[in-house]
């Protein structure tokens, strides 16, 4: 099971993170307060819960591993946002290509 979080890009821009709306390690750690708890998803890899929480053949909230979602009109998971395994308490960002694992 995953949770999934989404980073807020006005928080970053209004905090001078002018680079573009895509979070890193930093983000996270200092600024958990700029990511919004979007959905909790049923599945064993973070590559399953970046899969089914982006719009694919239809809107991502539609997908059956998909146990809890804060609203249905929503945004895919994309670089910059955060899953966190809920059985593990692995945090992963997500990067350009894959993940990067948080050491809290």
């Amino acid at each position: 099971m995953f949770t999934v979080f989404h980073v807020d890009p006005d928080k970053m821009l209004n905090a001078g993170k002018l680079w573009g709306i895509h979070a890193d390690l930093e983000t996270w750690t200092d600024h958990s307060d700029w990511f919004t708890k979007m959905a909790v998803v049923e599945c064993d890899t973070p590559e399953q819960a970046f899969e089914l929480t982006n719009h694919i053949d239809s809107p991502w909230p539609h997908n059956k591993e998909i146990r809890w979602i804060k609203d249905p009109v929503v945004r895919s998971t994309s670089v910059g946002d955060v899953l966190v395994d809920t059985r593990t308490d692995k945090v992963y960002l997500v990067a350009s290509i894959g993940f990067e694992e948080i050491t809290l």
